[in-house]
């Protein structure tokens, strides 16, 4: 049952079109109109009020689509053809254009249009209609960011964690996704100037401390390229989350023209518009917001960005002796006796996690399940009735040696003292 009157609701949607248009200067499509309905005060009024009346079975997403589509039923019966022009692409929904603006009767409408050829009957487009646009309006954004928000909590555990940068640290929540092994931490009001969305990899199980990996944040209105994320709509009407590669992290060497070097995945051009200026940019389209694909596509990218900045893909150190070299400070002693000691209280070393990595996919290539971390054991699995235990170590804060040594007296305690029943299936 429909819980709202064309007479009330169908003419919020005629000075939405107008003003999209003006702000673009091309089609509007559908979905534009559905979100800029629920910015404004009159379509938020009679959203709720609709919603309500139907007891909450739709919402409020929901009732703003079907109004536009019930303008689109109704275009001819309320003369609305007579403002506005519109097409429909195969598979998609109706796109509106004012026809105002060709005719030249709206003197104020008229003063906004760019110069160049008619734009009656075939709009001017500036890009290809298949590129995707930058979204650039304060209220897309932050509607598109909360969708996006809500995305990343979904199906994620929550954690009061201390998460940290290379400037330094502060208490956050962060949602933990235990089948893609990465955290998200969201916030509207962290920074003015762009909308906080920071991914890590460490367990916040097994860590009281968190290291940010990477960070996708969209700015908050405008073109802004010194945010790394991107919120883009495609010519279907989807809002993509997007990266610039603006990969950051305190060291040298690690930043977005290193990245774009190392990067081998694909890259896509967008489209965007600065008052009369207009251009494309290049990014990582991340997938749609709303999809839960978009878990499995950021997965993968924080391992490529982590691959990056532990410089695997660059080149080799220089000597033997740089790569076994001892620790110089006391910070450096204290790290490495840390790392020795398996402390929980540890900064992760970077290497250790990212051959956690490849070990389990060469393990899980070879049909085992391994398990990480499990009471503070690097791996465990179980191969018919006997079980394995593994240590990890890398070297760096220790030399080969040191390595083998504190790897081994590890495996020996842990068999001998931390499982009951050691017995022979233990390996």
């Amino acid at each position: 049952m429909r819980t709202w009157h064309d007479d009330e609701a169908l003419p919020l949607i005629p000075p939405l079109i107008n003003r999209l248009y003006r702000r673009h200067q091309r089609k509007i499509d559908h979905s534009e109109i559905v979100i800029s309905l629920q910015m404004s005060l009159r379509g938020q009024k009679l959203i709720r009020r609709a919603v309500k009346l139907g007891n909450g079975e739709r919402t409020g997403e929901q009732v703003a689509s079907d109004i536009v589509a019930g303008f689109g039923q109704r275009f001819q019966k309320f003369g609305c053809h007579r403002q506005f022009k519109r097409d429909k692409p195969k598979g998609q929904n109706y796109r509106y254009w004012p026809v105002a603006l060709r005719t030249g009767t709206n003197s104020r409408v008229s003063r906004a249009r760019p110069k160049g050829p008619d734009v009656g009957s075939q709009p001017q487009l500036p890009f290809k209609s298949d590129i995707p646009t930058l979204i650039t309006s304060a209220s897309e954004i932050r509607a598109a960011y909360e969708r996006l928000e809500r995305r990343l909590k979904r199906g994620g555990k929550q954690f009061s964690s201390v998460v940290s940068w290379p400037s330094g640290q502060r208490e956050a929540t962060v949602w933990w996704h235990e089948k893609y092994r990465f955290w998200a931490s969201l916030s509207p009001r962290t920074n003015r100037n762009y909308y906080l969305v920071a991914f890590g990899l460490q367990n916040p199980k097994q860590h009281n401390v968190l290291n940010i990996r990477c960070e996708v944040n969209p700015p908050r209105n405008g073109v802004n390229r010194r945010c790394g994320g991107v919120l883009v709509r495609d010519s279907k009407g989807n809002i993509l989350l997007g990266h610039r590669g603006k990969v950051g992290g305190g060291q040298t060497g690690i930043g977005k023209t290193a990245f774009w070097k190392d990067y081998k995945g694909d890259k896509s051009r967008i489209r965007w518009a600065k008052g009369r200026k207009r251009g494309e940019d290049e990014v990582i389209i991340l997938g749609r917001i709303d999809s839960p694909d978009i878990l499995v596509s950021l997965a993968k990218f924080l391992l490529k960005v982590h691959s990056f900045k532990l410089g695997l893909n660059g080149p080799a150190p220089k000597s033997k002796k740089e790569r076994q070299r001892s620790p110089s400070t006391f910070q450096d002693y204290k790290k490495a006796l840390s790392y020795v000691l398996g402390s929980r209280e540890r900064i992760v070393v970077p290497g250790h996690h990212n051959f956690q990595v490849r070990l389990n996919k060469f393990l899980t290539a070879n049909g085992l399940s391994p398990e990480f971390e499990r009471d503070f054991v690097d791996v465990q699995f179980a191969v018919n009735d006997e079980r394995y235990i593994g240590e990890i170590k890398v070297t760096g804060l220790l030399n080969a040696n040191q390595a083998f040594r504190v790897a081994l007296g590890q495996l020996l305690e842990y068999a001998h003292l931390r499982f009951p029943t050691p017995g022979t299936n233990l390996r």
